[in-house]
């Protein structure tokens, strides 16, 4: 539309409008405004081809380009006193709702837990592992594991016979997927072997032994199993 109004007919003329002029017979002129739909292709063609073709359209075409990020599916951008174009080039993305199963964590000794799972994607890239005194809450990331590697995060440096807690989460590049429930283990020794084991004594249907145990190592056990073999009987 104009910016301003005709003198003739004081009309704001719009994009399919023009002044027409009627004499009558004595001469005198009658200005009116009127309608014509080819007038607003016309505009339009004259449009792109400024777009296209004139140095100032080229440039606000191509030129300044930068890339707007979108939030919640729209953007902002402020308004200006020169032509913007704006050009939409995006795609779509799948969502990524990754999740590991079967999470396990083993005690090996009095300072280190191995933690065990298994993967369920293979758009997963990696693992986040982590850890926390507590069954729910304050979880840290303590590792990060590729997934081109074994299922297994060997967490070492713990204080002995302390219950830890640990949680899975797969990854995708720099999105994240769900995590796993949280699994416990509590650092402690293997049942150690014992040592010098002998013979003490002796009768007709009697043979008495002893040996000695390292009780600084895994204590917690209600027994000894002692085993025998005939070498008649078998």
């Amino acid at each position: 539309m104009c910016a301003q109004r005709t003198q003739r007919t004081g009309t704001l003329l719009g994009a399919n409008q023009f002044e027409y002029v009627s004499i009558d017979a004595t001469g005198k002129e009658e200005w009116f405004a009127k309608y014509n739909s080819v007038l607003s292709v016309r505009q339009h063609d004259a449009v792109c081809d400024y777009i296209q073709y004139h140095p100032e359209g080229i440039r606000g075409f191509n030129g300044d380009k930068r890339t707007i990020p979108t939030t919640g599916g729209k953007f902002y951008m402020n308004v200006t006193e020169v032509p913007v174009y704006v050009e939409f080039d995006g795609g779509f993305e799948l969502e990524y709702d990754s999740y590991v199963e079967d999470i396990a964590a083993v005690s090996t000794d009095s300072s280190t837990i191995e933690v065990y799972w298994n993967n369920t994607n293979f758009n997963d890239t990696a693992y986040e592992i982590f850890i926390s005194n507590k069954p729910d809450i304050e979880f840290v990331l303590h590792k990060t594991v590729q997934a081109d590697t074994e299922n297994v995060c060997v967490v070492s440096g713990l204080t002995s016979n302390t219950t830890y807690y640990f949680k899975v989460r797969p990854k995708s590049g720099n999105k994240t997927g769900s995590f796993t429930e949280s699994v416990g283990a509590t650092t402690q020794s293997l049942i150690g072997v014992i040592s010098d084991l002998k013979q003490t004594g002796a009768t007709g249907s009697t043979i008495a032994l002893s040996w000695d145990y390292d009780f600084t190592a895994y204590q917690d056990f209600a027994f000894y199993a002692i085993y025998r073999y005939n070498l008649n009987e078998g």
